[in-house]
């Protein structure tokens, strides 16, 4: 995702300072790469401050570079996230959306006559939303104080790139472990644990600038070392005007 700039770094991370790492002797904090991060990744100095939601489309692809599905993804502030799925014949749509307080999911057969099915989502799955609508729209902030922590986490080598990483820990249980190019601190790939335990890794392959703003345009998925599917994000809106009414749970 995009970045943000270094004054509204400092006060972003401010309060949340104390929740960082302690450095060991010669080695920066987690606050001083993530600084570096979002100074890079920014045009503009007053664009992060103006964002309070996001809105994207996402084509993808499979490991053989076959269409499998798309995506829309709606964030705003301060926790909401709905997400729509749909597969490669565009034939079923799944939604997945949390307002912060409860969640839904929906999946739909987009045919004349098609079956319908909404579910309640379990609190774990509600605060995992929460938590990544929360860091989507921090652009790689530390979480406040008392909701999470960041911690640096070495020097390692990404395709050949070597990176500063940080690990982002949501008090909700959601993590992400984030890779800046050691040079000019673009983000070079993200970590995360998929289901079943296997690590999914997203590996920036373009960006695209947006308003003054870097985000991703394209990406590579492998889930632990095996490549399973290319996302390029087709469309990306700032400041998207969703009601709130569209995070609601949905009336039969």
């Amino acid at each position: 995702m995009a970045t943000i700039r270094p004054l509204l770094a400092f006060l972003a991370l401010g309060a949340s300072l104390l929740a960082a790492d302690e450095p060991a002797a010669g080695k920066p904090t987690a606050a001083e790469v993530i600084a570096k991060a979002q100074a890079a990744m920014v045009k503009n100095a007053n664009a992060l401050s103006q964002i309070k939601s996001l809105y994207l489309e996402a084509k993808i692809t499979d490991a053989e570079g076959k269409g499998a599905g798309s995506l829309i993804i709606q964030v705003a502030a301060p926790f909401k996230r709905r997400e729509f799925a749909y597969n490669a014949t565009h034939s079923v749509e799944t939604i997945t959306c949390a307002n912060g307080l409860e969640g839904w999911t929906k999946s739909s057969e987009l045919v004349t006559g098609g079956r319908s099915q909404l579910g309640v989502m379990r609190f774990e799955a509600v605060s995992t939303l929460k938590d990544m609508a929360t860091d989507e729209l921090a652009f790689y902030a530390a979480p406040a104080a008392g909701a999470g922590k960041v911690e640096y986490k070495g020097e390692t080598e990404v395709n050949g790139i070597k990176v500063q990483s940080v690990e982002y820990s949501y008090r909700g249980g959601f993590k992400v472990t984030r890779h800046f190019d050691a040079k000019d601190f673009h983000l070079v790939a993200s970590d995360m644990t998929a289901t079943g335990g296997k690590l999914q890794r997203q590996v920036v392959d373009e960006n695209t600038w947006v308003e003054g703003v870097s985000f991703t345009k394209k990406e590579t998925v492998f889930l632990d070392g095996k490549k399973v599917s290319t996302v390029e994000y087709t469309q990306v809106v700032v400041n998207h005007e969703v009601p709130d009414a569209a995070f609601a749970f949905p009336q039969r």
